[in-house]
């Protein structure tokens, strides 16, 4: 049985990181075939766009492999935390600015309190989860529901790229109904 939960749980993976990798390895291809046809005049923005596609590939790389790192010491092996006394602010603005690539021009508002303590966390890995997608598990499903969009500062925007039963809809829905969510953004419905 624990064969077959772990070929499940291999299998969602796989199917979920399989297009947010495809893509840019599709767009790297295609902006390196296109090279030759290039005028001299679009060569550098050529150039950039490969640079920016292989950034966003190496990110996300970088991010699976520190997430299985963080799995495998969770699941019994050996992970070793940088734990150290860290500001929630700083490590928030940190995972804000390596999402910029995909975030492109949308505005991330945050609203932290100005005197939060120090928390002893390792920064690197706690900026990985939260720039990753939260994974569909019994813990995640329905946490988008009332209770925790309710805590958003009335007049916010939910983006949910998350492929999962993570939002509750009907909840959202209350929430724009009532004006306290002013618009949302979904990925998958």
């Amino acid at each position: 049985v624990l064969d077959m939960e772990s070929e499940r749980l291999r299998n969602a993976l796989l199917g979920a990181i399989s297009h947010d990798v495809r893509t840019p390895l599709t767009a790297l291809i295609a902006l390196a075939e296109s090279l030759p046809a290039q005028s001299d005049e679009a060569l550098p923005a050529a150039s950039r766009a490969i640079v920016q596609q292989a950034h966003q590939l190496h990110a996300l790389v970088s991010n699976l492999l520190d997430m299985a790192r963080l799995e495998s010491g969770l699941a019994g092996g050996s992970v070793r935390l940088r734990r150290d006394w860290q500001s929630v602010e700083e490590v928030v603005g940190s995972a804000i600015r390596a999402a910029r690539p995909a975030l492109g021009a949308l505005e991330v508002r945050t609203a932290l309190s100005a005197d939060l303590p120090l928390v002893e966390f390792d920064a690197v890995l706690i900026e990985r989860v939260l720039v990753n997608l939260l994974p569909l598990t019994p813990d995640t499903t329905d946490i988008l529901r009332k209770e925790t969009l309710s805590r958003l500062l009335p007049g916010a925007y939910v983006i949910n790229v998350a492929r999962g039963a993570h939002l509750v809809e009907d909840d959202l829905l209350a929430l724009l109904e009532s004006g306290h969510v002013a618009g949302a953004t979904l990925d998958v419905f």
